[in-house]
C-alpha cells in the first residue's frame, strides 16, 4: 500500500503516513468488499446504493452490489417458504393424527383456559348482579 500524498509505501495498518503525516484512507477494495457484504446481508443496502451509484455513473461498477442484493432477496425467500412448508406438514401431521400427544395437549389446555375463562365470567356477574 501506498501513500496517495507523496507516494511513499506504506506499513500495512498504518493510519497516517510516517513520511508525509498525511491520513491514510482505506482502500477502495476494502469498501467494495464491505458493501458487497452489506448488499448480500441487508439485501435493501444493495439495492438502494447499487441503484443510486449506478443512476449517477454510468451503472458500471455498481450492477454486482445490485445482483448480490436481488440473489440474496431470492434465497432468503426461498428458505423461508421451505421452513413454511415443513412447519405446515408437521403442524398439519399433528392435527391429523389423533393419538398425537401435541394435539393432545393443546386441547386439554384450550379446554382448562375456556374453563377458567367461564369462571371469571360467572364471578364477574354475580359480583356485578349480586346473584349467588
Amino acid at each position: 500500500m501506498y501513500c496517495e500524498n507523496c507516494g511513499k509505501e506504506l506499513e500495512e495498518n498504518a493510519s497516517f503516513c510516517a513520511y508525509c503525516g498525511a491520513p491514510v484512507l482505506p482502500s477502495k477494495d476494502n469498501l467494495n468488499v464491505l458493501f458487497m457484504v452489506l448488499s448480500i446481508l441487508f439485501p435493501i443496502f444493495g439495492f438502494v446504493y447499487g441503484l443510486i451509484n449506478y443512476l449517477s455513473n454510468n451503472g458500471k461498477p455498481y450492477k454486482p452490489y445490485i445482483l448480490a442484493a436481488c440473489i440474496s432477496h431470492v434465497v432468503v425467500n426461498i428458505a423461508i417458504t421451505i421452513y413454511s412448508i415443513i412447519m405446515m406438514n408437521v403442524f398439519l401431521d399433528a392435527v391429523v393424527n389423533e393419538d398425537n400427544p401435541f394435539v393432545n395437549f393443546m386441547f386439554d389446555a384450550f379446554i382448562k383456559i375456556m374453563k377458567y375463562l367461564l369462571d371469571l365470567l360467572e364471578k364477574w356477574l354475580e359480583s356485578v348482579s349480586g346473584y349467588h
